[in-house]
């Protein structure tokens, strides 16, 4: 799934604006002077250059926070009520740096086509600066690294040694295991309300754990120990601190005074990081010297023994392979329990959805075995459901955005160089102009579509496309299909108790990804005869 995007809501960037002028305004007058007047040259050396230039239409700009008062809402509809205005491609900047919003499936086949090349690189330098650095071990993650050979290689990499069919084949053990205690945790609950985040987090968390590093780390029947609390901790905290704006990115004069202290709690999270991480590297290296077997078949071998295991040209430094197993982990995990959390609230809603897909499950699967990785393409709502769960809700609306080192155009514009482009997939995703009832949950309408994930359709790409696609589509879909798949198979599903189905929202908010607003809190009755088929071992596919 597409990593780490922290593009930030709107009003979190206001919140940090006026906390930085606030401590601006107390400083002592000689800097406050110096300060502006270096932004006000900088601003007229730029406005000077940039008369010459035909850009896009867009919002006022302001000095030193720019367009951000006129993007009153969260940024990727903000951005739609500016398109209204100025049309399908805006122009603006946020603090110092010139942006870019792409709001339409057109332009978006222009830039992932025809200039995919131009805007290959990432906004690392920009307002992607501290995640880059300190989550992304300076820029040597998939995410955020420019566009160079250093990254075509490390592309090549995960896509010819860790995601291909056969090894995610070789660890379907894994997914049934712990979808198998997820399915066993949801029966024990006898009916009662819980929170479906809550399940959806710890089997997200132990599939992704075990196929990087081959242990578990959450669950009831997990021994606690300093490693999976560091590991936990850990967690919680990139979270926490991945979502909120760091007022140095977006003006980047203010980030040596680091006002907000942001800059310290990155450094701190980067190191806690890096602990946590590095254990894991060296116990698996020792683990390769005192065991013979860890290496014998792909069945044995976790991402990480696979990575350590490369040789030659393919051979990664440990602080490359520390950031790109981060960079599955944070993706892999909010994307997949996001997607499975909407597509449940969505049938919920629509119960006529939600009995049809149980129909074709049972028309297929039976109810006495569970559901295999196998069955999928036999399951064609399923897949319908997923497809149109991710075009109304694709977890990063905005993609992580994308910037061109060389002044270029696009859609007969000028762009000025280092400019961050966003792809507004939201936007794209609910235009009447390619969908009909954009906004409403109809799954059908992929039935008889050829329209697919992989990016080939520019009205449809929640995992991106041209060179800076997702490379771990794969991997997240088999984790939400099945996990999907095995919950509507297993259970019948009822709103929280005293609640009715029309008290069920979809309304979003968007942190690290396009979350519900409101966690879906109900019940769970199971549906079959012996819901143990997904977990006794007698069951094993």
């Amino acid at each position: 799934m597409e990593t780490i995007s922290s593009i930030p809501s709107v009003d979190l960037v206001k919140h940090g604006a006026e906390e930085a002028m606030e401590i601006i305004t107390q400083m002592p007058t000689t800097w406050f002077t110096a300060i502006i007047v270096g932004i006000l040259v900088i601003l007229l050396v730029r406005r000077i250059f940039r008369k010459r230039l035909k850009l896009p239409p867009g919002p006022r700009n302001l000095p030193i926070i720019g367009a951000m008062l006129s993007l009153d809402k969260e940024m990727h509809k903000g951005l739609v009520e500016q398109a209204k205005k100025h049309g399908p491609l805006v122009y603006f900047r946020l603090g110092s740096h010139s942006m870019l919003a792409i709001q339409s499936a057109e332009i978006a086949e222009e830039l992932f086509k025809q200039k995919d090349g131009q805007f290959a690189s990432r906004a690392h330098s920009t307002i992607l600066f501290s995640l880059a650095k300190y989550f992304g071990f300076d820029s040597k993650n998939m995410g955020f690294a420019p566009y160079t050979q250093r990254l075509k290689q490390l592309r090549k990499v995960c896509t010819k040694e860790l995601l291909t069919i056969p090894k995610l084949s070789a660890t379907e053990y894994v997914r049934w295991e712990e979808q198998g205690e997820m399915i066993k945790e949801v029966e024990s609950l006898d009916g009662k309300d819980f929170e479906l985040r809550e399940v959806l987090h710890t089997v997200a968390m132990n599939v992704t754990c075990r196929m990087l590093f081959g242990k578990r780390y959450y669950g009831k029947n997990v021994a606690i120990t300093k490693e999976l609390t560091e590991f936990q901790e850990l967690m919680e905290d990139m979270i926490a601190i991945a979502g909120k704006p760091n007022v140095g990115d977006i003006i980047p004069w203010l980030r040596w005074l680091d006002l907000q202290g942001m800059t310290k709690q990155f450094k701190k999270l980067h190191d806690k990081q890096e602990h946590v991480l590095r254990n894991i590297l060296e116990d698996h290296k020792m683990a390769k010297k005192t065991s013979a077997n860890r290496l014998a078949s792909p069945a044995t071998m976790d991402f990480v023994d696979v990575l350590l295991s490369l040789r030659g040209e393919d051979q990664l430094p440990d602080d490359t392979i520390m950031a790109t197993v981060s960079d599955i982990m944070m993706g892999a995990t909010d994307s997949t329990l996001t997607v499975v959390q909407w597509a449940i609230i969505e049938l919920m809603r629509h119960p006529e959805s939600m009995a049809k897909l149980q129909k074709e499950l049972d028309d297929f699967v039976g109810k006495n075995r569970a559901l295999r990785e196998s069955d999928f393409s036999q399951i064609p709502y399923l897949m319908a459901v997923v497809k149109e769960t991710l075009r109304l809700h694709p977890p990063v609306p905005l993609l992580i955005p994308r910037m061109n080192e060389k002044q270029t155009t696009l859609h007969g514009y000028d762009i000025p160089e280092n400019t961050t482009v966003f792809v507004n997939v939201w936007a794209i995703s609910r235009d009447e102009s390619n969908w009909e009832k954009a906004d409403q949950f109809i799954p059908e309408r992929f039935l008889d579509s050829t329209v697919s994930v992989n990016g080939n359709d520019f009205k449809y790409t929640p995992f991106g496309a041209g060179r800076r696609q997702c490379v771990g589509i794969s991997m997240g879909l088999i984790m939400v299909d099945r996990t999907l798949g095995s919950l509507i198979h297993a259970f019948d599903w009822l709103p929280a108790s005293g609640k009715q189905v029309a008290d069920i929202d979809n309304e979003e908010t968007y942190s690290l990804v396009l979350e519900p607003k409101h966690p879906l809190v109900c019940r769970a009755v199971p549906r079959l005869p012996k819901v143990d088929v997904y977990y006794d071992p007698r069951y094993v596919p």
